[in-house]
């Protein structure tokens, strides 16, 4: 097993109702496995941040694994290691 720390920024952190956590994953786990597991934990409204209804990736999340952006629909299958930082950022807009 290893063990993620997840980061959660703006109204990813209100829907969490947390700064951040722990999560526990099996060894070679990767971005889209983790974000089974919090979807497992957070339900259909975290899950729609991240994906349309068709399974696409949505690109409304900023995400960063250890210090580098990445994108869900070029990097999902990138694999964690034990100790990664693993943040998410939802842009907020304004006018």
């Amino acid at each position: 097993m290893m063990n993620i720390k997840v980061q959660y920024y703006a109204l990813i952190r209100e829907l969490v109702q947390k700064e951040e956590e722990g999560v526990e994953l099996v060894e070679g786990s990767s971005l889209r496995d983790l974000l089974e597991q919090l979807t497992k934990e957070y339900g259909a409204d975290f899950r729609d941040l991240f994906f349309e209804r068709d399974g696409d990736v949505a690109h409304r999340i900023l995400m960063f694994a250890d210090g580098a952006e990445v994108d869900l629909a070029k990097d999902g299958n990138r694999r964690l290691k034990n100790g990664s930082n693993v943040q998410f950022f939802q842009p907020v807009g304004g006018g």
